[in-house]
């Protein structure tokens, strides 16, 4: 412990220790091959209960993850997309669509609230910890972030970086 006490911190000693404790964590909870019934995109939910697919044209599909049964399927999304998340709720999910639409639905309705284009939308999204909002980011470097329930644009950020992605912290409290 001494020994340990006397190594002169910095980042990258710190960022090696925290690598190292991550690493062993990581195993395999779940297989599926999805390219082989043409899906395009897939997420897994938080709890690792459900799975949502999207396949070439477009139709959403969330599946339970034990028994692969479907649980809903949602209307065209509009063509392939490049990604799709679930809310930390679980009650909704993000799909970007290729053509440069964010779409958000609601799993319990099959309702879309929110339907954003035209905007030049890059593809990166967050929803908020407490799923209430969806922060969607504009090639011009603009953030807005939307209610999830409503649709309604609630707040609009310049962050002055056109490319990236954006994430809320743990809390939700910064961007």
């Amino acid at each position: 412990v001494s020994k340990a006490a006397q190594i002169r911190p910095s980042l990258e000693l710190r960022n090696e220790a925290i690598a190292a404790l991550v690493l062993p964590d990581l195993k395999p909870v779940w297989r599926k091959k999805a390219t082989d019934a043409g899906y395009q995109s897939a997420c897994l939910d938080g709890e690792l209960q459900k799975y949502a697919v999207v396949d070439s044209h477009g139709a959403i599909i969330v599946h339970s993850v034990s028994d692969d049964r479907v649980l809903t399927q949602l209307a065209d999304n509009g063509g392939p997309s490049d990604w799709l998340t679930f809310s930390p709720d679980e009650r909704r999910l993000a799909v970007h669509s290729r053509s440069g639409v964010v779409r958000l639905w609601d799993l319990a309705t099959g309702k879309s609230p929110l339907n954003v284009s035209g905007l030049a939308v890059r593809g990166a999204a967050a929803f908020t910890t407490d799923s209430e909002g969806l922060a969607v980011a504009q090639t011009n470097g603009v953030v807005t972030i939307y209610a999830t329930a409503t649709g309604a644009p609630l707040h609009s950020i310049k962050s002055g970086m056109p490319e990236g992605t954006i994430a809320f912290d743990k809390d939700g409290d910064r961007l």
